[in-house]
């Protein structure tokens, strides 16, 4: 592994960790170096790495390069290297999926999550909140935040269509080796 990919592997593994803790991503800059500067990777490969996942939509660039956000992309790619980890979280994310399309066979409009209140999953908001908003990059749902740590969530007509088709459902989201062939 070079230079470059030993800094986006560590790169992916601290917008991962961040989306679980916070909920979001914002990496100031000065976070990033000091990552690169972890992974022994020179300014000028880093910042190559950083304008690849940018124009990607990997990683994006925010306030005129000082702040990364947006890592939804670069997140799925690190699970991709770590099956287990991409397993344990599709737990989740199926849970959610089957409680928005529940909802909606009901004839809920949305699903609410107040972190004071009323919860539709067990699962802390960030963990609840980062899941929602994968689901949503991959178009399965809509994922709304509210403010403090709320949010709303919805599921999507291909969400709909994925959460009825079992064997389509443990191709995308895996659970298990068995299903992640």
């Amino acid at each position: 592994m070079d230079a470059r990919d030993r800094f986006v592997n560590a790169l992916g593994d601290a917008v991962s960790t961040v989306y679980y803790v916070e909920g979001h991503l914002y990496l100031p800059i000065e976070r990033i170096n000091a990552i690169a500067l972890e992974q022994h990777v020179p300014d000028a490969d880093a910042r190559v790495a950083l304008d690849l996942l940018d124009e990607r939509g990997l990683l994006l660039r925010q306030e005129g390069g000082w702040a990364y956000g947006d890592g939804i992309g670069l997140l799925l790619d690190h699970e991709q290297n770590s099956r287990r980890l991409f397993w344990q979280r599709n737990e989740l994310r199926r849970e959610i999926l089957w409680l928005t399309a529940i909802a909606y066979d009901n004839g809920a409009k949305r699903l609410s999550y107040r972190e004071s209140a009323e919860q539709f999953v067990e699962a802390p908001w960030a963990a609840a909140y980062s899941e929602s908003q994968v689901l949503a990059y991959l178009g399965l749902v809509e994922a709304q935040p509210f403010m403090g740590h709320n949010f709303g969530t919805w599921i999507t007509p291909s969400g709909r269509e994925l959460h009825r088709d079992v064997c389509e459902l443990g191709r995308h989201l895996p659970v298990n080796a068995a299903e992640d062939e």
